[in-house]
């Protein structure tokens, strides 16, 4: 048994006594494909036409049209009157036409470019509308282009929407919708046409509308109610990346970090298909069949799906029919069936995984006809996008030849829509060779807590320095002035909205310059002053000078420093460091005490153990006052009022390093090392 594919057939033009065919039974059905299409505000409204002031045949006296060859041009028609075809022969009554539908501001009359045997290829375009640069804009317009099965030809048009700064062809810049593909649209019931449009510029801006068919095909397209309203729809938030972190590396380069959104990933509808609702595929007699679209843990990473997004809701579009097999016959119907949402995961991308999900079965009796059926799980599934997510629907037609599985029209994606089919999972396009016509139309919506991150934007002093959209969460800038202050802005990128910037500055890189060598320490005999002296790198230096991580001398000019209010028998360790452009070169340190005369009787004090993890003791030969435990830096970290000739001192809280005890006595002070592991 093999699968068919139909194309549905507009209900505008469809018979309402629908004529049963009775099917002659076989053990050979061919899977073939069968084809038809489908999709409000408070702003200051500063453009609206209806097309009620015009007269049958013409348009508004403001407007140009532009057409090739002998073929009709666009034109206002009205309920209440018959327009002529090429031949001379009249066509259909407006209102039946359109079935029935008004548009919200509708009236009597609406622009048309009618069917013509010969095909069409005509513009149409508005007057001058000014518009202000910056100002964002919605256009919006009713439109109905059906097609339909005449005379064994399925008949279709084209429409290209377009707005531009002067009234031809060429001037149509920026599309703002098209209904364009390969000239197979169609747009049974009025639709409404909505785009947000921000201008560069300021000026006049036309509207243009630009239909085309082939010979012998395409039927009418009426447009209706064109408005410009100030405010287009916002975009949606877009929330910063956090935490840009900026370091210079050794050769000034910029190493850019950053986190992404605090918000994480957002909501979106996941599906492939595009375009409008074509046809369906099934096997011309009641079956029993399952479809399902799939996404790879790499497509889902890149639709920014995290752990903890939630499928929520679930749709795909119903039509009964009536469908076109594509092998010619008859028309037909999807007359009984139930549907059946299903969710899998797993590891294959040739099968379905685990079924997460079913929902209750829905009767085609009770779903909208030629809508898109949405329903909403009880329990959303979280999705796992270290796997595998297939979106599906099981479709049990159990009256009717009509095709139950629904497809869109264009943008075939291959590999991705898979159908269960003689109890095995296969991809669509292997079922029915060639088969392009377009993706299932199902569609999942994935639930999360923020928008959906597409890319980053890095810039420098508001230049943008990415060519080309990056997904890493780092950047490396280099080539700039290090001698001058920059500031560094990184932006994300949701759809077409950006977000504000999250941004670092940094001053002027300097490369520090090569440290000192050669430090000495020579005491005075009285042991109150010691004199340094050391190994210049280059020749004009500036040194700043430490003692026990206090800082005594900045930017000294000479390669010998003389330290004095030194006591005899502590311990000392001297720092010298050389500055270039205010950054420091790394140090170079001596440590020594003068054994001169000592009468505190401190220069004997010990500290135990050393090197010391949780505590020590530090025992003396006389009482001592105070304590005090001075870090590298100069800061006290321990003091403490003692009065003792020992103390044991907790030091498990203290950072691992060289820290220097310091002993107070009435007479003076005494001062040793010790380290923290």
């Amino acid at each position: 048994m093999a699968l068919v594919v139909a194309l549905c057939v507009s209900n505008v033009f469809a018979q309402e006594a629908r004529t049963k065919v009775e099917q002659k039974p076989t053990t050979e059905f061919s899977l073939s494909a069968q084809s038809c299409a489908v999709s409000n505000s408070n702003r200051n409204t500063i453009y609206f036409e209806d097309f009620e002031s015009t007269s049958n045949d013409v348009i508004p006296a403001t407007w140009t049209v532009s057409h090739t060859g002998t073929a009709k041009s666009w034109m206002t028609v009205g309920s209440e009157g018959i327009y002529t075809n090429s031949q001379g022969q009249p066509n259909s009554n407006i209102p039946g036409m359109m079935g029935g539908i008004t548009p919200t501001y509708a009236g009597l009359r609406m622009l048309c470019l009618p069917w013509q045997q010969t095909g069409r290829n005509a513009w149409t375009f508005s007057e001058g509308i000014n518009l202000t640069a910056g100002t964002t804009y919605q256009i919006s317009f009713w439109l109905e282009m059906p097609g339909y099965f005449q005379g064994g030809l399925n008949e279709y048009s084209g429409l290209e929407c377009k707005i531009g700064q002067t009234n031809n062809a060429a001037g149509m810049a920026d599309a703002f919708e098209i209904y364009y593909n390969n000239k197979t649209i169609v747009v049974d019931d009025w639709t409404l046409i909505t785009k947000s449009f921000t201008p560069t510029a300021t000026g006049a801006y036309y509207l243009g509308f630009h239909c085309l068919s082939a010979s012998g095909t395409g039927t009418y397209t009426i447009i209706d109610d064109i408005k410009i309203e100030e405010g287009g729809t916002p975009p949606p938030d877009c929330d910063p990346a956090t935490n840009l972190q900026v370091a210079y590396t050794n050769d000034c380069k910029a190493e850019l970090t950053w986190d992404e959104p605090a918000k994480g990933k957002g909501n979106q509808w996941l599906t492939y298909m595009v375009g409008d609702f074509n046809g369906g595929v099934g096997l011309g007699q009641p079956a029993d069949l399952s479809f399902a679209q799939r996404w790879s843990p790499s497509d889902l990473a890149a639709l920014g799906i995290v752990a903890g997004n939630k499928v929520t809701k679930m749709k795909f579009f119903f039509s009964s029919g009536p469908y076109n097999p594509s092998g010619g016959g008859p028309q037909t119907y999807i007359e009984a069936a139930t549907y059946e949402f299903k969710i899998w995961q797993g590891t294959s991308s040739t099968t379905a995984g685990t079924l997460l999900y079913t929902s209750p079965p829905l009767a085609s009796a009770t779903l909208d006809d030629r809508e898109w059926n949405e329903i909403t799980l009880a329990t959303p599934i979280e999705i796992d996008p270290s796997l595998e997510l297939w979106l599906g629907v099981r479709a049990n037609m159990t009256a009717g030849a009509g095709p139950p599985c629904p497809y869109g029209t264009g943008g075939f994606v291959a590999g991705v829509n898979k159908m269960l089919y003689q109890g095995a999972w296969a991809n669509i396009e292997g079922l029915i060779a060639g088969f392009t016509s377009g993706n299932w139309a199902i569609q999942g919506f994935v639930e999360g807590d923020g928008p959906v991150l597409s890319y980053y934007n890095v810039y420098r002093d508001d230049t943008k320095l990415t060519s080309s959209p990056i997904t890493e969460k780092t950047y490396t800038d280099a080539g700039f002035n290090t001698a001058i202050e920059h500031t560094w802005a990184v932006t994300v990128v949701c759809g077409t909205d950006e977000s504000d910037p999250i941004t670092k500055t940094l001053l002027a890189c300097k490369i520090p310059c090569d440290p000192a060598t050669n430090l000495t320490v020579t005491f005075a005999e009285n042991c109150t002053s010691a004199d340094l002296a050391w190994t210049q790198p280059a020749p004009g230096q500036l040194y700043n000078i430490y003692r026990d991580g206090a800082m005594v001398k900045e930017k000294h000019d000479a390669t010998t420093y003389t330290d004095t209010d030194l006591n005899a028998g502590e311990e000392y360790t001297w720092s010298v460091t050389v500055v270039c452009e205010a950054i420091e070169s790394d140090p170079v340190t001596k440590t020594d005490k003068c054994e001169g005369i000592n009468d505190l009787g401190l220069s004997t004090f010990t500290i135990a153990p050393n090197p010391a993890l949780n505590e020590v003791v530090i025992k003396a030969g006389v009482v001592f006052n105070t304590i005090e435990v001075v870090n590298f830096l100069g800061q006290t970290v321990i003091s403490k009022v003692v009065n003792n000739s020992s103390v044991k001192l907790d030091v498990s809280n203290l950072n691992n390093g060289v820290y220097f005890v310091r002993l107070v006595s009435e007479n003076g002070t005494s001062v040793k090392k010790f380290v923290k592991q």
